[in-house]
C-alpha cells in the first residue's frame, strides 16, 4: 500500500514538474557606465550586432502555435522569453544612446565627420 502511495506522489511530481519553464534564454546586462565610456564606434556596432542575434536566436526558438492547448510545452516560456527579450531591448537602447553620443556612423562602424 505504502509503494503504491509512493508511486503515485512520484508520478505526480514529475506531471507538476512538466508545467514549469522547459527552456532558459539567458539575459543581456544593461550597460554599465565604465562599459559605455570605454566602448568606441566599432565596439558599440558590434555589440548591437550581438544584441540583434540574441533577440533572433529568442524569436527563432518560440514555437509555432497552431494550436495553443497542443503545443504549449510549459507555462513559464512565454514569461522567460519575454525577461530575456526586454533584457535585449534595454540594452539596445543603452548602446544606441551611446551611439548617439559619440556621434557615430552606423553603416561603417566609425565617428561620423563633423561639419
Amino acid at each position: 500500500m505504502k509503494l503504491n502511495v509512493y508511486a503515485l506522489a512520484a508520478l505526480a511530481a514529475v506531471s507538476l514538474s512538466a508545467c514549469a519553464s522547459s527552456q532558459s534564454y539567458g539575459r543581456l546586462q544593461p550597460l554599465s557606465e565604465a562599459e559605455a565610456a570605454a566602448l568606441t564606434c566599432a565596439d558599440i556596432a558590434a555589440e548591437l550586432h550581438r544584441v540583434e542575434g540574441f533577440l533572433f536566436e529568442v524569436n527563432a526558438s518560440a514555437p509555432v502555435r497552431l494550436v495553443p492547448a497542443a503545443t504549449d510545452r510549459g507555462v513559464g516560456n512565454p514569461r522567460e522569453r519575454e525577461a530575456a527579450r526586454a533584457s535585449a531591448e534595454v540594452r539596445r537602447a543603452q548602446l544606441l544612446l551611446a551611439q548617439g553620443r559619440l556621434n557615430c556612423d552606423v553603416l561603417r562602424g566609425r565617428e561620423a565627420p563633423s561639419f
